[in-house]
Parts: C-alpha cells; structure tokens; sequence
C-alpha cells in the first residue's frame, strides 16, 4: 500500500519566499488576491512576519504532504 505523510509544522522565517510563490499560484490568486497581481516577499514578510515571531496571536502553520516543502497544501 502506497501512503503519503502529511505533516504540520510552524511557518518559519526562512518561509517567507516559499509562502510568496505558493500565495502567487493561479490557483490561490483565484480566491485570494488577483490573478495579475502575485504576491512579494516583502507583501509576505509584512503580514506574517509578526505572526511567525508571536507578536500577534494569529499563529501560521504550514502542512506538508511527505515533507517536501514545495508541495504544500494548506497555509492554516
């Protein structure tokens, strides 16, 4: 049987260009943005940023479908 390992894990500072690219997918820009519009690091880092460091109780976790960063399917 072929399984797949999801794992959840705390958004990190050394995420911030990995949430850019995901955020600035055709797929997220759809419902999240504009499609012509894609997201930058800097966009990124100001919004979570604060959230990473605990500086407001919003709290980002990234889920991982077998550990491979560049597979991500959910920001929580």
């Amino acid at each position: 049987m072929d399984t797949n390992n999801i794992y959840i894990r705390n958004m990190t500072d050394n995420d911030y260009d990995l949430m850019a690219k995901w955020l600035s997918t055709k797929e997220v820009l759809e419902f999240y943005g504009d499609i012509n519009s894609p997201f930058t690091i800097e966009q990124v880092r100001k919004k979570y940023e604060p959230r990473v460091r605990g500086e407001i109780p919003v709290f980002p976790f990234i889920v991982e479908l077998d550990d491979i960063p560049n597979r991500i399917y959910a920001i929580l």
